[in-house]
Protein backbone atom coordinates (compact mmCIF):
# COMPACT_ATOMS: atom_id res chain seq x y z
CA UNK A 1 0.00 0.00 0.00
CA UNK A 2 1.53 3.30 -1.07
CA UNK A 3 2.07 5.39 2.05
CA UNK A 4 2.79 9.09 2.48
CA UNK A 5 4.69 9.94 5.63
CA UNK A 6 4.23 13.52 6.78
CA UNK A 7 7.25 15.51 7.90
CA UNK A 8 6.20 15.10 11.55
CA UNK A 9 6.93 11.38 11.15
CA UNK A 10 10.24 12.01 9.39
CA UNK A 11 11.38 14.51 12.02
CA UNK A 12 10.69 11.97 14.77
CA UNK A 13 12.69 9.41 12.79
CA UNK A 14 15.80 11.61 12.79
CA UNK A 15 15.47 14.08 15.69
CA UNK A 16 14.65 12.55 19.09
CA UNK A 17 11.34 13.94 20.32
CA UNK A 18 8.08 12.86 21.96
CA UNK A 19 7.09 10.83 18.87
CA UNK A 20 10.37 9.01 18.25
CA UNK A 21 9.49 5.87 20.23
CA UNK A 22 6.20 5.53 18.32
CA UNK A 23 8.00 5.95 14.98
CA UNK A 24 10.61 3.34 15.89
CA UNK A 25 7.87 0.89 16.94
CA UNK A 26 6.01 1.64 13.71
CA UNK A 27 9.14 1.08 11.58
CA UNK A 28 9.81 -2.23 13.32
CA UNK A 29 6.25 -3.40 12.55
CA UNK A 30 5.98 -1.84 9.08
CA UNK A 31 9.59 -2.09 7.89
CA UNK A 32 8.45 -3.22 4.45
CA UNK A 33 6.68 0.10 3.82
CA UNK A 34 9.00 2.25 1.72
CA UNK A 35 9.57 5.75 3.07
CA UNK A 36 8.85 7.95 0.08
CA UNK A 37 10.65 11.28 0.19
CA UNK A 38 9.90 14.28 -2.01
CA UNK A 39 11.48 17.74 -2.37
CA UNK A 40 8.87 19.23 -0.01
CA UNK A 41 9.94 16.73 2.66
CA UNK A 42 13.56 17.57 1.99
CA UNK A 43 13.03 21.29 2.51
CA UNK A 44 10.84 20.93 5.58
CA UNK A 45 12.87 18.19 7.29
CA UNK A 46 16.26 19.82 6.73
CA UNK A 47 14.92 23.20 7.83
CA UNK A 48 13.46 21.64 10.97
CA UNK A 49 16.83 20.11 11.82
CA UNK A 50 18.50 23.51 11.41
CA UNK A 51 15.80 25.15 13.52
CA UNK A 52 16.38 22.56 16.25
CA UNK A 53 19.98 23.77 16.32
CA UNK A 54 18.91 27.43 16.29
CA UNK A 55 16.53 26.94 19.23
CA UNK A 56 19.09 24.94 21.19
CA UNK A 57 17.19 21.66 21.12
CA UNK A 58 20.27 19.98 19.61
CA UNK A 59 23.87 21.07 19.08
CA UNK A 60 25.13 22.03 15.64
CA UNK A 61 27.42 19.00 15.45
CA UNK A 62 24.36 16.78 16.02
CA UNK A 63 22.33 18.70 13.43
CA UNK A 64 25.06 18.22 10.84
CA UNK A 65 25.28 14.52 11.71
CA UNK A 66 21.50 14.20 11.22
CA UNK A 67 21.68 15.93 7.82
CA UNK A 68 24.43 13.50 6.75
CA UNK A 69 22.30 10.59 8.01
CA UNK A 70 19.36 11.79 5.87
CA UNK A 71 21.63 12.00 2.81
CA UNK A 72 23.00 8.54 3.55
CA UNK A 73 19.46 7.17 3.78
CA UNK A 74 18.64 8.74 0.41
CA UNK A 75 21.75 7.22 -1.11
CA UNK A 76 21.16 3.71 0.26
CA UNK A 77 17.44 3.59 -0.53
CA UNK A 78 16.14 3.82 3.04
CA UNK A 79 14.40 6.98 1.83
CA UNK A 80 13.10 6.74 -1.72
CA UNK A 81 12.87 9.79 -3.97
CA UNK A 82 9.25 10.31 -4.99
CA UNK A 83 8.89 13.27 -7.34
CA UNK A 84 5.55 14.89 -8.07
CA UNK A 85 4.28 17.67 -10.31
CA UNK A 86 4.74 20.88 -8.32
CA UNK A 87 2.31 22.97 -10.34
CA UNK A 88 -0.44 20.36 -10.25
CA UNK A 89 0.11 19.73 -6.54
CA UNK A 90 -0.21 23.44 -5.78
CA UNK A 91 -3.37 23.63 -7.88
CA UNK A 92 -4.72 20.61 -6.04
CA UNK A 93 -3.78 22.16 -2.67
CA UNK A 94 -5.71 25.31 -3.61
CA UNK A 95 -8.71 23.23 -4.67
CA UNK A 96 -8.60 21.39 -1.33
CA UNK A 97 -8.38 24.74 0.49
CA UNK A 98 -11.38 26.00 -1.47
CA UNK A 99 -13.39 22.98 -0.33
CA UNK A 100 -12.11 22.61 3.22
CA UNK A 101 -10.59 25.81 4.64
CA UNK A 102 -14.00 27.36 5.28
CA UNK A 103 -14.78 24.83 7.98
CA UNK A 104 -11.54 23.24 9.19
CA UNK A 105 -7.97 24.17 10.07
CA UNK A 106 -5.87 24.13 6.89
CA UNK A 107 -2.32 25.45 6.98
CA UNK A 108 -0.67 25.88 3.60
CA UNK A 109 1.98 23.18 4.11
CA UNK A 110 -0.64 20.77 5.42
CA UNK A 111 -2.68 21.35 2.28
CA UNK A 112 0.39 20.88 0.13
CA UNK A 113 1.38 17.61 1.83
CA UNK A 114 -2.13 16.21 1.37
CA UNK A 115 -2.11 17.32 -2.26
CA UNK A 116 1.33 15.72 -2.76
CA UNK A 117 0.04 12.48 -1.26
CA UNK A 118 -2.88 12.51 -3.68
CA UNK A 119 -0.62 13.44 -6.63
CA UNK A 120 1.60 10.44 -5.91
CA UNK A 121 -1.45 8.19 -5.55
CA UNK A 122 -0.78 7.35 -1.92
CA UNK A 123 -3.50 5.39 -0.16
CA UNK A 124 -2.36 5.85 3.45
CA UNK A 125 -1.29 9.13 5.09
CA UNK A 126 0.76 8.87 8.30
CA UNK A 127 1.08 11.90 10.56
CA UNK A 128 1.17 13.10 14.16
CA UNK A 129 -0.54 16.38 13.21
CA UNK A 130 -4.23 16.26 14.20
CA UNK A 131 -5.38 18.96 11.74
CA UNK A 132 -3.50 17.32 8.89
CA UNK A 133 -4.96 13.95 9.90
CA UNK A 134 -8.49 15.37 9.59
CA UNK A 135 -7.69 17.08 6.29
CA UNK A 136 -6.21 13.94 4.72
CA UNK A 137 -9.18 11.91 5.95
CA UNK A 138 -11.63 14.44 4.49
CA UNK A 139 -9.84 14.09 1.15
CA UNK A 140 -10.36 10.34 1.10
CA UNK A 141 -6.98 9.10 2.27
CA UNK A 142 -6.70 6.39 4.89
CA UNK A 143 -4.97 7.99 7.86
CA UNK A 144 -2.85 6.68 10.69
CA UNK A 145 -1.07 7.98 13.77
CA UNK A 146 1.82 5.71 14.81
CA UNK A 147 1.59 4.33 18.34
Amino acid sequence: MKTYFDTSYLVALYVPNDHTAAVLRHRSREHELPVLFNPLHRLELRTTVRQCVFTGLIREVEGRRILRHIEGDLNDGTLIHEPFDWIESLRRAEAIAHRRAWKMSCRSLDLWHVAAALETEAVLFVTFDRDQFELAKAEGLRVSVPH
